[in-house]
């Protein structure tokens, strides 16, 4: 099922191919969009492949790209795309979306309950946060490891702050 669900992805690109960029742009990079959001790589790698320039889309609600996204959905399989797209890593990373947030903040947000339940129990939740945190320090520049958000909050505060309820869970 799923494998034809990508053959279908797959003749619709090449229906999009043959319209103009105007008419074919909407409809493939609310698709990217998705797909980041939803942790669909697969779906993700096809359609920048037959669209190069759609890795620089970004979200008009929120102007996060679909690497900004991918953090904040802990979708490990789009965020490693990001490998293949050597030359402008850092244009990634170093984003800012339309409140201030860079990768980091992104990062920084608790994981959405369905990644969470992944592993139970609140110390092993904990843990996997934190190491998803971690990992992604990696890969921003100093200054924007320390970069304030539009509501002053640095990723580093923002983390702190929205995993209180699963920290207060640990003490119990």
């Amino acid at each position: 099922m799923h494998q034809k669900a990508l053959d279908l992805v797959k003749c619709v690109l090449k229906e999009l191919e043959s319209l103009p960029t105007a008419d074919a742009s909407p409809i493939y990079e609310s698709a990217l969009l998705l797909a980041a959001d939803n942790g669909i790589h697969e779906m993700v790698e096809l359609i920048t492949q037959m669209f190069p320039t759609a890795i620089n889309i970004a979200d008009t609600k929120n102007q996060a790209n679909i690497f900004h996204i991918a953090a904040r959905q802990r979708s490990e399989n789009v965020f490693n795309l990001l490998y293949q797209v050597k030359e402008e890593t850092n244009l990634f990373y170093n984003c800012i979306d339309s409140s201030g947030n860079t990768y980091m903040h992104m990062c920084g947000e608790q994981a959405p309950p369905h990644k969470l339940n992944l592993v139970s129990g609140p110390a092993l939740q904990m843990q996997r946060e934190l190491q998803w945190f971690k990992e992604t320090e990696k890969f921003v520049t100093p200054s924007r490891r320390t970069w304030k958000n539009n509501e002053g909050k640095n990723p580093y505060m923002l983390f702190t702050e929205k995993h209180q309820e699963l920290k207060s869970k640990l003490i119990m």
